[in-house]
């Protein structure tokens, strides 16, 4: 029976891969889920606490509180970004797509309202680390090279926990029929997909132009806004779906002929990113199209990954079909429950 003590703490109105994979930890380390509106009412002394930094600042605030009167025996901090652990992290994500976005625009308007969002960012990044801080807290870090960059920085104990999918959502997707969706029928292998945010508009043209040579759509879901001078340049080949379920991102990934993951290596957070994408791409076999950054290239030299091709070497194009795979078994290294069974926790 689970402890009323031991607790798990996210927002359970939310739906996201990530709510799904704390969802599993959770269950992992015998904690229950709270929901972090009723944190406020427990008083009770706590024996383990998982918290993410995606957690709005007064949950932080009052996690500090706790601590400080020492009503929390041991913490799990889940860092998802970056961003929230790391000053220079902050600065470079908010400067490339914020501040030097708008000086090109000439909109000085934009620039000094970032600045005031860089104001508020920066009393996340105080209490997260002031919560790393404590002797009791224990950090998940969801990739090697972040890890390795912030070794020196953060003094926790720091825990290897990467962002893999789900066994189960992997499985249904193997096994379910094609989408019925009309918007969403594309010929099994004629389009290129991208999931998730597009992080590097100079890449994201050349995949434009790449997919266009060879008269295959490219096909994106994202919430990201794409300039009218790329839609209208490549109105027959980019095809938008805007956000959709993560079934129906998984049954475009397993039916794409290449994968695309971008990145930014200007921006420290995308430099060594710790992509979901990426993993549910290798956990599906698929050929995949990506930037070349410390993060990606990590990954794929770790798990010895050579169904790839970076953005600068794409114009090669018989990577693309000597590639192709039929995807009808998962590579079980990449689900999410498989590196928790090979990990101690409490």
């Amino acid at each position: 029976m689970i402890s009323k003590n031991r607790i798990s703490l996210i927002d359970l109105n939310l739906q996201s891969p990530d709510i799904e994979r704390i969802k599993i930890l959770s269950s992992k380390l015998d904690l229950k889920l709270v929901d972090e509106s009723n944190f406020f009412e427990n008083n009770k002394e706590i024996d383990t606490l998982l918290v993410s930094d995606i957690s709005p600042n007064n949950i932080l605030k009052e996690i500090l509180k706790k601590n400080k009167e020492k009503k929390i025996n041991k913490i799990y901090l889940l860092n998802l970004e970056l961003y929230s652990i790391n000053l220079f992290s902050l600065i470079s994500d908010h400067y490339v797509r914020n501040i030097l976005f708008n000086l090109k625009q000439k909109n000085f308007y934009k620039i000094l309202k970032s600045l005031i969002i860089l104001l508020m960012r920066f009393e996340k990044l105080y209490l997260v680390n002031k919560i790393l801080k404590s002797t009791n807290v224990v950090l998940l870090v969801p990739s090697i090279p972040r890890m390795n960059y912030i070794e020196k920085k953060v003094l926790s104990e720091k825990v290897l926990i990467k962002n893999m999918p789900l066994r189960i959502d992997i499985i249904q997707c193997l096994k379910s029929k094609p989408i019925i969706d009309e918007n969403l029928i594309f010929d099994k292998y004629a389009y290129i997909y991208l999931s998730g945010n597009i992080n590097n508009y100079n890449e994201f043209i050349k995949i434009c132009e790449f997919a266009k040579s060879l008269k295959l759509k490219f096909v994106v879901s994202t919430n990201n806004l794409i300039p009218n001078k790329i839609t209208n340049e490549f109105s027959k080949t980019l095809v938008t779906t805007g956000l959709i379920s993560n079934q129906k991102v998984l049954q475009l990934v397993k039916n794409c002929r290449s994968a695309v993951a971008l990145y930014d290596k200007r921006i420290k957070n995308l430099e060594l990113c710790a992509s979901s994408k990426l993993f549910e791409y290798m956990c599906l076999g698929k050929h995949i199209i990506a930037s070349e950054v410390e993060g990606i290239s990590h990954e794929f030299n770790f798990y010895k990954y050579k169904n790839f091709t970076y953005v600068n070497q794409i114009y090669k194009e018989k990577l693309v079909e000597e590639n192709i795979i039929n995807v009808d078994i998962a590579d079980k290294r990449f689900f999410y429950e498989e590196q928790l069974n090979n990990i101690k926790l409490d």
